[in-house]
């Protein structure tokens, strides 16, 4: 039974109890509401949604799983969440989440014309209704049945650069006297980190006797930053000699030790548009030189196992399914080999 309060005029205060998602009977107090009505109509949807009576609108589940989510994922992943919720409500009907269809699904997912953006919605929607059934009692996970044929696109290739690529690009940063744009790229380049990380550098994690930077963090804004992506990105990595002494010659050894050495990623980018438009160069962009920095290494036959702790990756066959085309040359080469053998 709900009680009910009026704190003030047009300021009702609910009250009542009810069971959560472990059975624990949990008091849930409210306020805020314009009439005794609306208290009690947020009294008895609340119920019903928590204990099995499924009449819960699918958006208010959605906003509901959001917010869950939110505390749960890091920056860049919750962006990913951001985008689902903005495309399903330009193209979904909000109704009863227990009286969605396949059909309904199938109609949504017709209407997305990108892949890759379709598998990111059939994932985000598997993990909403999975969160239903925890707790909202939903029956069933309707993505378990569901089939869809999706958009069939030839795999886009990684645009990477050369070393000759980013000689041609640093020697124009060494002519416009670009010091500290060209320490970043180098940096980028030369160490296989994710444009986050080169950011997030301060120079507590640089070691100029040893070469080495320290990658402990992700930034995320001009004066935030996250642990990075997962725990194998923790890791200190070796770049050449040359890098360091841009690096020192740009900011010294005495520059504040906690502040960040570069600008977020978005004027780097811009930057480099900019550039490549200037000079006609081969398209890229900040993430490119991570995937050019593991290309260098696999065609210099680096062992994968290498390459995949260098660029942080949880284990190496993450490293094999994202740069497996970069090793087409090297099994044409093996063919080469074999055929000579007859």
């Amino acid at each position: 039974m709900a009680s009910f309060k009026l704190i003030e005029r047009e300021n009702w205060e609910v009250s009542f109890y009810c069971k959560d998602a472990r059975g624990n009977n949990k008091k849930i107090k409210k306020r805020g509401f314009r009439t005794k009505k609306d208290a009690s109509d947020y009294a008895t949807n609340y119920v019903k949604k928590h204990t099995g009576d499924i009449d819960a609108l699918f958006f208010d589940v959605v906003d509901e799983f959001l917010e869950y989510k939110k505390t749960r994922v890091k920056f860049y992943t919750f962006v990913a969440y951001k985008t689902f919720n903005n495309i399903i409500r330009a193209n979904f009907e909000n109704k009863s989440i227990s009286k969605i269809t396949t059909r309904d699904l199938a109609k949504l997912f017709d209407k997305i014309n990108y892949p890759e953006t379709q598998k990111l919605i059939k994932a985000k929607l598997n993990l909403l209704f999975k969160y239903a059934k925890t707790y909202y009692n939903l029956k069933i996970n309707i993505m378990n049945n569901f089939e869809y044929d999706y958009i069939k696109t030839t795999k886009k290739e990684k645009e990477i650069w050369t070393l000759e690529d980013f000689k041609k690009f640093d020697e124009i940063l060494i002519n416009e006297k670009k010091m500290l744009q060209r320490a970043y790229y180098n940096l980028l380049f030369f160490s296989g980190a994710r444009p986050g990380e080169i950011a997030g550098l301060t120079l507590e994690d640089i070691n100029f006797e040893k070469c080495t930077i320290s990658i402990n963090k992700t930034r995320i804004s001009s004066k935030k930053s996250n642990s990075p992506k997962n725990q194998s990105s923790i890791r200190t990595v070796t770049i050449p000699k040359f890098c360091i002494k841009i690096l020192e010659n740009v900011i010294g050894k005495n520059y504040p030790k906690k502040e960040y050495i570069f600008t977020p990623n978005g004027k780097y980018s811009k930057f480099l548009l900019n550039r490549i438009k200037k000079y006609n160069l081969n398209k890229i962009t900040l993430h490119g030189f991570r995937h050019s920095h593991a290309s260098f290494l696999i065609k210099k036959g680096i062992e994968i196992t290498s390459i995949s702790k260098r660029l942080g990756h949880k284990n190496s066959q993450i490293t094999l399914n994202t740069y497996a085309h970069f090793y087409r040359d090297k099994t044409d080469k093996i063919i080469d080999l074999l055929n000579t053998l007859e």
